[in-house]
């Protein structure tokens, strides 16, 4: 018989996308895991924490103010913060250095201190320093790796830490860093400042005789050379500044007279009467003429009114005018030849102070290659003053910086003893211990999920074996609260109404109404391993099924182990091979079971003996005889993987369920089971997950119909 159905998925697997539900509630099914790898690392935590000897941190600040040190200076810009911070964080260096630890060591005399001493012998073990320059090295050494100095933040303090069992000691040498590091920054200052004096005073007397021979030279060499100079000059430069001067004022006069006359010439040409500019505006003989004029000109133009243009009267006044305008023009060519007049003389003295300054340049050029050379012993004069002077003024600088040296560095607080110590810290350990011990749990959740992988919900089942889901059993506990028996097979009977009697229902109905209508009447149920509920399940299938009415017959074909005799017929003497070899009849063999109304085929204890009785005719025979006096065969047969028993049978029966158990049976076996059976041509209907915690299911199995069971629990009677 052929299975079009699982055919048809293995042709196309069923492909179900991952989501964070989904692989939440995966992970979810092992938080007891984590919690119990998160309670053994905080148990570690706690004791390691017990443990530990406590240990207190003493802090003392320092402030770095480098500006205090420039003496006698003025305040220079203020550096840029890249170069600041490297400044900062190399007296942060300078803080854990072991020149100062030492100098920690020779101030607090800690070669006589019993502690560093025990420590450093290491209770008379050989090896231990003896020399007192390696016991100062090797205390100092010992003082670095317990003492810590950092930068606060991006401001100028900085924080020495030091750490020991005794807080008294911790902040006594915490402050010793502090007033070491003070201390050596005032010897650096007064060590340098006593240099720099007496590199200075080397220098001075060499200075000071450069500087006397250089302003010597300048002056013999001006005497010699006419170069005598006022105010910052010569007297030939002073003498073309004054001819200079004067010879603007002779340009500037020039032209002014060159302008009164070109206006005076502009007048004559165009027979203005001394209107348009030049001498004539300031002239009272023209003044007067033109007021003449005026009045002439006032009295012709009454009369012509008055007589008309050729009236005696007219006509001499018309004269009259004429030797007014011929009075206006000889005056105004007597004042033009005085403004030409002017114009020579103006330019006859620019010419001679131009002829002056020529002259006055010509001595000036004669001295040039004098001068050049004076200035370049001058400016050896000024570089040798000025170096001498520069000297004198750091001099003077290092002799103050002497008397007040301090420090660049002061202490902000003090360390004081610690009242709580700051080792072990309780909380962080614990804290670590914590996302240790989860980190550990959720790593081994995640191998165990990757590794060995375990079937949990429907999702899982299509998607990883691309096989039906036929149904979810419970287990009793899970199911109902308070069961009158322990056994499932007696629970079916007491608690019809229960969850755990419906999913055996669900079962049966896949099973039966997953095919073609009518055409299943003969079904196997198996499993890859043993112990996985296979023959609870066929019995409560079976129980269950008949007090719904239907006439049904377990057969138990587990040749082997006969678990469904052990308990439906555990003293049957005849049963299935008794009936194969015709030592019995189907009905001598058979037993009813009273509770149910269930038949009940059983094995006798040595069939495991026959001779494949499963691949008989016989057996062929038998089938067709019980599909024709039951309305359901249910077979209970052995695992897949340990016998071949069930691959045979798989070829003759309607439909075969693999029993897989929740959460227990590895997917590879599941697999194995299946390749098994379909290499024989059988079928495989479907995958039933045994042995559910519907509680567990509810938290973490996303993707299962149980998933919801809080949500519809309240639906069945117990």
């Amino acid at each position: 018989m052929t299975d079009t159905s699982n055919a048809d998925r293995a042709a196309a697997p069923v492909t179900v996308p991952s989501d964070l539900a989904g692989v939440a509630g995966r992970y979810l099914r092992y938080a007891p895991l984590v919690v119990v790898s998160t309670a053994i690392c905080l148990a570690l935590a706690g004791g390691l924490t017990y443990l530990q000897k406590p240990m207190y941190t003493a802090v003392a600040t320092v402030q770095y103010n480098p500006q205090k040190a420039q003496v006698g200076r003025e305040a220079t810009a203020t550096e840029d913060s890249g170069t600041r911070d490297s400044t900062v964080d190399t007296q942060a260096e300078v803080l854990a250095s072991p020149t100062l630890a030492l100098a920690v060591v020779d101030a607090l005399h800690l070669e006589r201190d019993p502690d560093f001493n025990e420590a450093l012998k290491g209770g008379g073990k050989p090896g231990a320093p003896t020399d007192p320059t390696q016991v100062r090295e090797a205390i100092a050494t010992t003082l670095l790796t317990h003492q810590h100095a950092k930068r606060v933040g991006q401001t100028m303090l900085f924080e020495v830490t030091y750490t020991d069992a005794n807080p008294k000691k911790a902040a006594q040498i915490a402050n010793a860093f502090t007033d070491a590091y003070i201390a050596d920054q005032i010897r650096q200052k007064l060590q340098a400042a006593k240099d720099s004096t007496n590199l200075l005073n080397s220098r001075m007397d060499d200075l000071r005789r450069q500087v006397q021979a250089a302003e010597t030279a300048v002056q013999t060499f001006k005497a010699r050379n006419n170069l005598l100079s006022s105010e910052g000059s010569t007297l030939t430069e002073q003498e073309i500044s004054g001819l200079n001067q004067q010879l603007a004022v002779a340009r500037v006069q020039e032209a002014e007279a060159k302008a009164q006359y070109s206006a005076g010439l502009r007048d004559m040409e165009g027979g203005r009467k001394g209107d348009s500019g030049g001498g004539a505006l300031n002239s009272p003989v023209i003044a007067s003429l033109r007021q003449q004029r005026a009045q002439v000109s006032r009295d012709l133009a009454a009369l012509q009114s008055k007589y008309g243009p050729m009236h005696p009267q007219v006509i001499n006044q018309k004269k009259a005018l004429d030797d007014t305008d011929q009075a206006i023009t000889e005056e105004l060519g007597r004042l033009n030849a005085n403004l030409r007049a002017n114009v020579d003389v103006a330019q006859q003295r620019r010419a001679s102070i131009e002829s002056s300054i020529a002259g006055t340049r010509g001595q000036l050029v004669s001295g040039n290659a004098a001068s050049v050379e004076l200035g370049q012993l001058q400016r050896d004069a000024d570089a040798a003053k000025t170096l001498y002077e520069a000297f004198l003024t750091r001099a003077k600088e290092t002799t103050a910086q002497q008397a007040t040296a301090q420090a660049d560095a002061r202490i902000d607080s003090p360390a004081a003893p610690p009242s709580h110590p700051s080792s072990p810290n309780v909380a962080i350990n614990l804290f670590l211990g914590l996302v240790l011990g989860g980190g550990i749990g959720i790593g081994i959740a995640f191998f165990i999920e990757r590794w060995n992988v375990r079937l949990s919900t429907m999702d899982e089942v299509e998607r990883r074996l691309n096989v039906a889901y036929l149904a979810g059993l419970p287990t009793l506990a899970s199911s109902i609260k308070k069961p009158t028996t322990k056994s499932p097979t007696e629970a079916i009977i007491k608690h019809p109404l229960s969850s755990f009697a419906e999913g055996f229902r669900g079962l049966g109905t896949a099973l039966v109404h997953g095919e073609s209508a009518g055409s299943v009447k003969v079904i196997a149920l198996t499993s890859a391993l043993p112990g996985e509920g296979k023959t609870t399940t066929s019995i409560c299938l079976a129980r269950v099924t008949a007090m719904g009415g239907t006439r049904v017959l377990l057969m138990d074909c587990d040749l082997r182990r006969r678990s469904a005799t052990a308990t439906m017929a555990p003293h049957a003497t005849i049963g299935l091979i008794e009936v194969l070899e015709g030592k019995a009849t189907l009905d001598q063999a058979l037993v009813e079971d009273a509770e149910s109304g269930a038949f009940f085929l059983p094995i006798g204890k040595d069939a495991h003996l026959a001779k494949s009785p499963i691949s008989s005719p016989a057996f062929d025979a038998l089938l067709t005889e019980l599909r024709n006096r039951f309305d359901l065969v249910l077979i209970d047969t052995a695992p897949v993987l340990p016998v071949v028993d069930t691959r045979i049978l798989s070829q003759k029966v309607d439909a075969l369920a693999l029993i897989v158990k929740w959460r227990s049976t590895p997917l590879r076996a599941v697999q194995a089971a299946i390749h098994q059976i379909e290499a024989v041509d059988g079928i495989v209907s479907g995958v039933a997950l045994s042995l559910i915690d519907l509680n567990a299911q509810a938290r973490s199995g996303y993707g299962d119909p149980h998933y919801y069971y809080r949500d519809f629990k309240g639906y069945y009677l117990e």
